[in-house]
């Protein structure tokens, strides 16, 4: 991803057959991509950061702009740019993963994890979880705000990363911390356990309008 003269591109491997196709191949592209999904009639979705030329063309008439922000792409199953949407996170852009985890439901509402490894202007580090329309447009906000652990980020299989949805839309989060974090507004703080432990896992699931249905806090690290 840090040298953009190199030629990106996704594809399909198909089921019958094994033969792998490429359907869409980008060359010069200042886009990371962290991780990608499709939907049940074949749409590819691409998470990444943009990270040095302002703006960029992703074909059929779809560009974005906007240094060091955070991009949600959609194609069709042709490899044709249906839309493309930008977000403010900070300084991103960068070797980091901004879009840990992305995944879309059944009824074709996105949903992502982002990520910004720099603090904000309280000290805090951001990584929020949007809910998207089928249009890209976004039907709902939430933050989690943590001084100093990883929040989302404990999966390096990237198979799973659109793993975090149910059919319900439901969404389910495990949040790391070193130090207690917030969570839409709600602040879950480490419990008083045994100075070994160094890493706190707090499990939150929220329903399809946002709001959180349970969160508990475990003393160790879970991965999921």
């Amino acid at each position: 991803p840090n040298y953009p003269g190199d030629i990106k591109y996704f594809g399909k491997i198909s089921s019958a057959t094994g033969v792998p196709t490429i359907i869409k191949s980008f060359s010069n592209l200042y886009i990371n991509f962290d991780c990608i999904t499709t939907d049940d009639a074949g749409n590819f979705y691409i998470g990444g950061g943009l990270s040095g030329t302002n703006p960029v063309d992703l074909g059929n008439g779809v560009s974005v702009s906007g240094v060091n922000k955070t991009v949600i792409a959609k194609f069709d199953a042709s490899g044709n740019a249906v839309w493309a949407k930008t977000f403010d996170l900070g300084e991103v852009g960068t070797i980091q993963k901004t879009i840990p985890r992305l995944a879309v439901s059944n009824s074709g509402n996105v949903f992502f994890l982002g990520y910004n490894p720099n603090l904000d202007a309280n000290g805090k580090v951001n990584y929020p979880l949007y809910k998207l329309d089928s249009n890209g447009e976004t039907l709902w906000y939430k933050d989690a705000l943590n001084p100093h652990g990883i929040v989302g980020v404990f999966t390096n299989e990237h198979s799973l990363s659109d793993k975090f949805i149910d059919n319900n839309e439901n969404v389910h989060l495990a949040i790391g911390s070193t130090a207690g974090f917030t969570f839409d507004g709600v602040n879950y703080p480490n419990p008083t356990t045994s100075p070994s432990i160094t890493i706190y896992t707090t499990m939150i699931s929220l329903n399809a309008s946002g709001n959180i249905l349970k969160g508990k806090t475990f003393d160790a690290a879970v991965t999921i």
